[in-house]
């Protein structure tokens, strides 16, 4: 008796090519692969729709799984129709603007901070107006 890599070592060696015989290894006509694609959508539809109905059934206004009318209501039509902009009118007082923040190259740094006049490095002594 063989064992089983015997077998399997045999059958490789024989010229068993992928695509030669067996179902499972045959290309699917174009028939039956453009019916499995609907029946794939058809399907999904179905399902979606019966989630949908048990949701509404118990809450009408949950939008958590919108039935289809809903889907085109507030998802199609609402999106497509323009909608107008009005600008706001300017309010009476106005808000005093703030001041910008300080910028990091403005703010004093340790090393320029003198405690007396010998500690100061030469770049500090640059900038102080003394």
């Amino acid at each position: 008796m063989l064992s089983q890599g015997q077998a399997l070592l045999r059958l490789a060696l024989q010229g068993v090519r992928p695509g030669q015989g067996g179902m499972f290894r045959k290309a699917i006509d174009w028939r039956w692969r453009t019916g499995l694609g609907i029946a794939a959508f058809v399907v999904l539809a179905a399902v979606y729709t019966y989630f949908s109905w048990s949701r509404q059934r118990d809450d009408p206004s949950d939008m958590l799984l919108p039935n289809w009318s809903q889907l085109w209501r507030k998802g199609v039509v609402q999106n497509l129709n323009p909608v107008e902009v009005v600008p706001r009118p300017p309010t009476s007082k106005r808000r005093p603007r703030m001041k910008p923040a300080r910028s990091a190259s403005r703010l004093p740094t340790r090393a320029c901070a003198p405690t007396s006049s010998r500690t100061m490095t030469s770049a500090c002594r640059k900038k102080s107006p003394a």
